[in-house]
């Protein structure tokens, strides 16, 4: 019963649909391409706003529930795969993970140019 609430005044929902939200910001993302030194990376110039796309996400996942009897005739193996293709794209941009990304880089001259990189020290 809050998630609707929530959706139409704009407020943090109350469930860890945090995939299909991630996603959704992303798509409603304009970039700008900005040409750095080491290359180029990509710079959010405007977000678009909607609380009807997001609404309605919540709704149709709320559908689902009724679609119980449709889905099982799918495998599991499909819905998987669905959800680790949604989870493991919206994973780019990902301020978290891009930070455990550069634990895999040893050498810090390889770095990319993130701007938390430029401001702080590194050592290791």
């Amino acid at each position: 019963l809050t998630l609707p609430a929530c959706a139409v005044l704009g407020l943090p929902l109350s469930v860890a649909s945090t995939v299909p939200s991630i996603t959704h910001v992303i798509s409603l993302t304009t970039y700008e391409v900005k040409q750095l030194p080491q290359g180029e990376t990509k710079v959010p110039s405007k977000v678009v706003e909607q609380r009807a796309t997001n609404f309605l996400i919540h709704v149709l996942i709320g559908c689902a529930l009724f679609m119980a009897p449709v889905l099982k005739f799918l495998p599991r193996a499909v819905l998987q795969g669905v959800f680790f293709y949604m989870g493991i794209a919206s994973l780019t941009g990902n301020n978290l993970f891009d930070r455990l990304f550069l634990w895999m880089i040893w050498d810090s001259s390889k770095y990319p140019q993130y701007n938390y990189i430029q401001k702080l020290p590194i050592k290791r």
